[in-house]
């Protein structure tokens, strides 16, 4: 075991428990890795055969993790990197906890600070986006430091979006319709953080062998598009 754990650095390994055995499955030696959690999701160890050629793989060992784990768990590690590192702060408080917001939660009294903007927060809670660009607030957040920033007034911003919105649509239209392929379109639809609901629909085309996707437009409905008012509506 010492001969092929002196290699093991990959983060996924914290997931396991760190006593690795040596069996024998149909005749051929492997090792078995049985998963650290509590109540394992998969129910079976992973297996890795000692006479396989990619016998230092860790695929089945993410596959097993993202699966059991979750896939943010799994991110987060591979950020922390060191699996010794990984073995003693996540996947201990995770075990502790049970969950992975636990590991991310403030101290006590502690200050917390975002990594958005609070335009962006402001601007989402508004029913008029626009008119953001008169409120004392926003001013006071974008011209502290800098007094002499211009803001256009919101007329001016809504005149320019509308040009902008305009001119793309115009040339997207065209580029459509030239399209020599298939185009797929498809529909979402959420509720945003003001309580009012949209749905929003998109195209997909192969454009020079990668895949384009292109927000076509967004329309505000009379309902939230949730199960009960489906439900109502079909």
């Amino acid at each position: 075991i010492a001969k092929y754990s002196s290699r093991w650095r990959s983060c996924v390994y914290a997931f396991f428990k760190a006593e690795v055995e040596v069996e024998e499955v149909g005749g051929r030696r492997c090792l078995v890795f049985r998963c650290a959690a509590k109540h394992c999701k998969i129910g079976s160890p992973v297996l890795r055969y000692l006479d396989k050629g990619d016998r230092s793989s860790s695929g089945n060992l993410y596959k097993h993790a993202r699966s059991c784990w979750g896939t943010e768990a799994v991110e987060q590690a591979q950020e922390l990197g060191d699996a010794t590192r990984v073995r003693g702060t996540l996947v201990a408080n995770i075990l502790q906890n049970g969950t992975i917001t636990q590991y991310f939660a403030p101290a006590k009294n502690s200050v917390t600070y975002s990594n958005r903007p609070l335009s962006r927060i402001q601007i989402r809670y508004s029913f008029r986006p626009f008119a953001v660009a008169t409120d004392p607030g926003f001013l006071r957040l974008m011209k502290t430091g800098r007094p002499g920033m211009y803001i256009p007034s919101p007329t001016t911003i809504s005149r320019d979006v509308k040009i902008t919105l305009a001119g793309g649509r115009l040339r997207l239209s065209g580029m459509l319709r030239a399209y020599p392929g298939r185009l797929h379109f498809a529909t979402d639809a959420w509720t945003s953080p003001n309580h009012r609901p949209f749905v929003a629909f998109t195209v997909h085309l192969e454009v020079n062998g990668a895949t384009l996707s292109v927000l076509l437009d967004i329309v505000e409905v009379a309902k939230s598009h949730s199960g009960v008012n489906l439900a109502r509506a079909f």
